[in-house]
């Protein structure tokens, strides 16, 4: 395909013609490329992530269509039943039954000669405090609650 410029402004029909003539030419020219690359990009597709030389017997690919082949078309499929039902679980239930326990608090503190960081001698000071709720049960029922206090390091 060569360079060809187009006339500004053709003024015969004879220019015309042959610019008509050109221009056919350029899309069959160009429509025979794009299909060549099209071709070509299939071509590395199938290389790419196409099957390998291992080949299955198509026999083979029936074994699992036995329950196909085997079924009756005319029977009617059977009906799906949803089955709907109330939660008899009622939530927020636990709290009411444990408010009436007796509430232990156990706070674990670190003396205050242990409150020094070992690495720069700064005094440690408390970060946050974790509750955990447990129910101890030995002959009666206890709701205890225990403290652990968690400790930051000072910024340096």
């Amino acid at each position: 395909m060569k360079n060809h410029t187009l006339n500004p402004t053709p003024t015969t029909i004879e220019d015309l013609q042959k610019e008509c003539d050109w221009l056919k030419k350029q899309n069959a020219e160009l429509t025979a490329k794009l299909k060549w690359y099209e071709e070509q990009f299939r071509l590395s597709q199938q290389r790419r992530f196409g099957s390998s030389s291992e080949r299955t017997n198509a026999d083979q690919l029936e074994l699992f269509n036995e329950a196909e082949v085997e079924a009756d078309p005319t029977v009617e499929e059977p009906t799906l039943e949803t089955i709907t039902y109330r939660r008899s679980k009622k939530r927020g239930h636990r709290e009411t039954l444990l408010e009436n326990l007796p509430v232990e608090t156990i706070e674990y503190r670190l003396p205050s000669e242990e409150q020094v960081c070992s690495c720069c001698g700064g005094s440690l000071h408390e970060m946050s405090t974790e509750i955990r709720q447990e129910l101890k049960i030995n002959g009666r029922s206890q709701s205890g609650q225990a403290c652990p206090l968690r400790l930051l390091l000072p910024p340096l």
